[in-house]
């Protein structure tokens, strides 16, 4: 993800042994309560449909991604030093969303 990548450009990650590590939120959440989520932080209607029409055209192959079910742990990220900047994506939609409003505010201002 983007904030592995910013953390381990910055060294703000411990050097890791080689490989696979499951990026993941603290607090996991179903594919319903992600496209929530979303759409909540997004001002958008829920959609009844998963994934919702305008999350598939929206995120492309995410959509295809969201029909699915994974079940992941952060775990061996976490007993290395890592911690997610949010406990999960419902913490983290609202934040990005206001990040990207207050930066559209200062730019057209």
């Amino acid at each position: 993800t983007t904030e592995i990548y910013t953390l381990s450009l910055h060294g703000a990650l411990p050097i890791l042994p080689a490989g696979a590590y499951n990026v993941g939120d603290d607090d996991p959440v179903t594919h319903r309560d992600y496209v929530n989520a979303l759409a909540t932080a997004m001002q958008l209607p829920r959609s009844p449909k998963l994934p919702p029409t305008w999350a598939a055209n929206l995120a492309g192959p995410v959509g295809k991604m969201l029909a699915r079910s994974l079940r992941i742990s952060n775990m061996k990220l976490r007993n290395a030093g890592w911690a997610p900047k949010f406990r999960s994506v419902r913490e983290g939609f609202a934040a990005t969303i206001a990040e990207m409003n207050v930066a559209q505010h200062a730019h057209a201002a």
